[in-house]
């Protein structure tokens, strides 16, 4: 009686190859793709949306405290043009060196930067988590939301200013946790570490875009925790 033992290891088999012009159409639509997303890549990321100018038009304009300079001077001087009602900076626990300087989280030190370039602090709203998950942005928004719950504070228009690949998924974000009633939109300030016109040229750029696409589709798939039950209440008394 024959056993499996008793059949070849090998067999011969009929594999089909592509041809020469196979290959030159596979290498060039593999080269397409690379040179597609290459160019579209970081423009889709870095979002540019404002809202209309004019005065008063829009309530409220988002920052996280840990941006850069030129992201806050940005956001300084947006609110001086007398188009948003208050700027809201997130941002949870701050590291070793900013706690040195007596800064406990990033929207403290957010704040502070702000004040420092002419905006009032009886317009800015700090939002303080307290504490650091992994999705850091998403606990961020989640704070804000519960602050201006407690405050009694709808907006019914939000900007954010964010930093270049990061703003798609910040907005992502607070339009998941702000839902429909909320009309979001979200300004990318340019990269202050690589060249956005040429991301993949170094690590740091490179690093960056594969990073925020990656968190990108995972925030867009992963669950957003509901708020808890909270009553809005009326600070100003109208």
């Amino acid at each position: 009686m024959k056993t499996s033992f008793s059949r070849p290891w090998f067999a011969p088999r009929t594999v089909v190859l592509p041809t020469g012009r196979g290959w030159l159409a596979i290498l060039g639509g593999v080269g397409l793709s690379v040179w597609a997303i290459t160019v579209a890549c970081h423009p889709f990321l870095a979002v540019e949306e404002r809202f209309p100018d004019g005065p008063g038009t829009v309530d409220l304009l988002c920052v996280e405290g840990w941006s850069s300079e030129s992201v806050i001077d940005a956001v300084a001087e947006a609110y001086k043009s007398g188009k948003y009602g208050r700027i809201a900076v997130t941002g949870g626990p701050t590291q070793s060196r900013e706690r040195l300087i007596g800064f406990a989280s990033y929207a403290a030190l957010g704040a502070f930067r702000l004040e420092r370039r002419g905006v009032p602090a009886d317009r800015i709203i700090v939002s303080e988590p307290a504490y650091a998950d992994r999705r850091r942005t998403l606990n961020d928004i989640l704070e804000l939301r519960r602050t201006l719950r407690m405050a009694g504070v709808e907006p019914c228009r939000l900007q954010i200013f964010s930093t270049s690949v990061h703003t798609r998924r910040t907005r992502l974000l607070y339009r998941r946790v702000f839902g429909t009633g909320t009309e979001i939109r979200a300004l990318a300030l340019p990269p202050e570490d690589y060249d956005p016109e040429h991301w993949w040229a170094t690590s740091e750029g490179l690093k960056t875009v594969v990073m925020e696409s990656i968190s990108l589709a995972f925030d867009s798939l992963a669950p957003v925790p509901a708020l808890e039950a909270i009553e809005p209440v009326n600070l100003t008394g109208r």
